[in-house]
C-alpha cells in the first residue's frame, strides 16, 4: 500500500519540470526504490512477486534517472542565460564559462546509459534507439563545450579536432529516426551552425599562431640578450621601460687575470720567532713562508 501511494504521486506529477518538484519526486522515487529492494530481499516470496518487484524497481529507477536528466537540463538552461550576458556583469553575478557546462552534460549521458541497463528494458528496441540518439545529441553538446575550453586556452589543434568530433555526433544523431524530440533537433541544428563557424575560426588561428610563434621565438631569443650586446639591432623590448630593464648583465661574468696578482707565494714574508714559538722554549712552528 505504501509503494502504491508513492507510485501514484509520481505518476500524477511526472510532467512538472520545476526545480523543487523534480527534487521532491527524486526523493519519493528513492524511498520507493529502497522499499522495493527491502521487500525483494525478503524470504519466502513467490517467483511472480519477485518478478513484479524487479519491474517495480526498474520503473522507480527510471523515474529517478529521468528526473535527474530534467533537473540537469534546467540547470544548463540557467547557466546558458548567464553566459556572455552584459546584465550579468552589471549585477555582479558569476558569468558562465564553457567548462561549467561540461559536467551537467556528463551527468545526463551517464543517466541515459544507466536507463538502457535497467532490467526489463533490454528488449525494447525503440526505447534503446531513442535513448542512444539522445545520448549522441548530448555528447555533441559536451564535445562542443570542451572544444570551447581548448579554444579559450589557444590550443587550436585540439579545438579543431573536438569540433570535428562534435559534428560526427550531430550527424549520427540526426540520421537516427528514433530522435523525435523537436526541441533537441532544433538545438542540434543550431549547434551545427556554431560548430562550423568556430571550427574554421580555430583553424585559421592555428595557422596564424604557428607564424606568430616562430616570430615571437626569434624576438624572444633576441630579448634575452642585454641591451649592451645588441646595440646594432632594433627590437621592441617592453622590459626596457619597466622597473627592471635588461641593459647589462649584473653581476658581470668572471674573467681570468694574470697569475702574479694573487701569487703571494712568490712573496717572502718573515714572521717573528716570538709569535711562532711556544712559551717554554718550544721549537718554532713557522719561521718563513716561501
Amino acid at each position: 500500500m505504501f509503494c502504491a501511494v508513492l507510485i501514484l504521486k509520481l505518476i500524477q506529477s511526472h510532467r512538472r519540470k520545476t526545480w523543487d518538484h523534480v527534487t521532491k519526486h527524486m526523493d519519493y522515487s528513492f524511498d520507493s526504490k529502497e522499499a522495493a529492494m527491502s521487500w525483494n530481499a525478503g524470504k519466502g516470496r513467490s517467483e511472480a512477486a519477485h518478478s513484479s518487484l524487479i519491474f517495480l524497481q526498474s520503473y522507480l529507477t527510471y523515474i529517478r534517472l529521468s528526473k535527474t536528466v530534467e533537473r540537469n537540463l534546467l540547470f544548463i538552461e540557467s547557466l546558458k542565460e548567464n553566459m556572455n550576458s552584459p546584465e550579468v556583469a552589471v549585477d555582479g553575478k558569476k558569468i558562465t564559462k564553457p567548462q561549467d557546462l561540461v559536467r551537467p552534460y556528463e551527468i545526463i549521458i551517464q543517466n541515459l546509459n544507466e536507463m538502457t541497463q535497467l532490467p526489463g528494458l533490454e528488449n525494447d528496441s525503440n526505447f534503446l534507439e531513442e535513448t542512444e540518439a539522445s545520448s549522441l545529441a548530448y555528447k555533441a553538446h559536451r564535445c562542443f563545450y570542451i572544444a570551447e575550453v581548448y579554444s579559450a586556452a589557444s590550443k587550436w589543434v585540439e579545438a579543431v579536432a573536438l569540433y570535428g568530433r562534435a559534428e560526427e555526433y550531430i550527424k549520427r544523431s540526426l540520421k537516427n529516426p528514433a530522435l523525435k524530440e523537436k526541441k533537441l533537433i532544433g538545438q542540434l541544428k543550431e549547434l551545427s551552425t556554431k560548430i562550423e563557424a568556430n571550427k574554421y575560426n580555430a583553424y585559421s588561428l592555428s595557422i596564424l599562431g604557428t607564424d606568430n610563434s616562430s616570430a615571437q621565438g626569434d624576438s624572444a631569443s633576441k630579448n634575452k640578450k642585454p641591451l649592451m650586446e645588441r646595440l646594432d639591432e632594433y627590437v621592441e623590448d617592453p622590459t626596457l621601460v619597466s622597473q627592471q630593464p635588461h641593459i647589462a648583465q649584473f653581476p658581470p661574468d668572471f674573467q681570468p687575470i694574470p697569475w702574479p696578482f694573487f701569487s703571494i707565494c712568490s712573496i717572502k714574508s718573515f714572521i717573528s720567532d716570538d709569535r711562532t714559538t711556544k712559551k717554554g722554549g718550544g721549537s718554532p712552528i713557522l719561521k718563513k713562508v716561501v
